[in-house]
Order: structure tokens, then C-alpha cells, then sequence
């Protein structure tokens, strides 16, 4: 692990146990798993979108994965070429430190979202001369940016409508 993950993450975290994912034991996401915190009164909450349909979301890992393309690809498409580090923080400053994207679901997102075409990725100097991988939007991200807007606009006008009836 980098300082660079450190520092996104909140701070070192002890190497995993063998056959043990490396956030497994403090309950951090694994390799394909989404997490995205929402700091609320100094406690942390994970997004987990309550309302679902078969169609474009058949189980909660999709959900949560699906905003955190929507996050990602967001940045990138306002932000330019940045590489994790920066899209994370990218995050939590637009947000107002509301949300946080922890470096053990940045990481693998970003590689199944390369895998998926949806960013292309190449190695390049950080602004402290480090070596960096950074990320770009493509067209087909942008497809996707706007299927993921439309899915989050669906999903908010309906959990909405449901707080106005309380």
C-alpha cells in the first residue's frame, strides 16, 4: 500500500491474514465490491439505495457499483484526465467531505470500468513526481454517464415522492 492509499483511505491498515481479502477484517469492501461513505454527524454510513428494479439492477452490489461509476465517471467527464487519488479527493470536495470513496473499491472500479472501455488509463508523473496511473473518459464512459444520471434521477424522484408522503 502507497502513502497515496493511505491517505485516502484514513490511514494504514494491517496486511490481510492469509486467504483473508485485504479489508476483510475491518469490513472494508473486497476486490469487486462497491463502498462509498457518507459522513454523517461524524459517523459513517454506506450509500445503499433502497429502491430497486430487476431490469438495470438485480442485486445491491450492482446498485452500489452503479454509483460508484456514476461518482467516477462524473469526475472525469468535468475533471479531465486524473488518476485515483485525485478523483477520490475530486469526490470528497464537491461533496462537501459528505462523501468518500475508499481506495479498496476505487481501485478495482476503476479496473473493471477500463476493462468495460468505459476510461482508458495510462502511466504518467503526478505533480510529486510519482508514477501514477491516470484516467480518461471515453465515449462509451459518456454513454454510460448518461444511462447512470438518468437510473440516479429515476431513483431520487421516487425516494422523493415517498419522504413527501410522511
Amino acid at each position: 500500500m502507497t502513502a497515496r492509499d493511505a491517505s485516502c483511505s484514513g490511514g494504514p491498515r494491517p496486511l490481510p491474514r492469509p486467504g483473508e481479502t485485504a479489508g476483510a477484517r475491518q469490513g472494508h469492501s473486497s476486490f469487486g465490491e462497491s463502498s462509498i461513505d457518507i459522513l454523517t454527524n461524524g459517523a459513517h454510513r454506506s450509500i445503499v439505495p433502497l429502491l430497486q428494479k430487476k431490469s438495470m439492477r438485480d442485486n445491491k452490489r450492482d446498485q452500489l457499483q452503479g454509483t460508484l461509476d456514476l461518482l467516477v465517471l462524473r469526475t472525469l467527464s468535468t475533471g479531465g484526465t486524473m488518476h485515483g487519488y485525485s478523483i477520490a479527493e475530486r469526490v470528497e470536495q464537491v461533496s462537501r467531505d459528505v462523501l468518500r470513496i475508499e481506495a479498496g473499491s476505487l481501485y478495482p472500479a476503476l479496473h473493471r470500468m477500463e476493462e468495460a472501455g468505459w476510461v482508458k488509463s495510462e502511466w504518467d508523473l503526478s505533480d510529486n513526481n510519482r508514477r501514477a496511473r491516470f484516467y480518461t473518459i471515453t465515449g462509451l464512459g459518456r454513454r454510460r454517464l448518461a444511462e447512470e444520471e438518468e437510473h440516479w434521477n429515476r431513483l431520487a424522484v421516487a425516494v422523493n415522492r415517498v419522504l413527501r408522503l410522511v
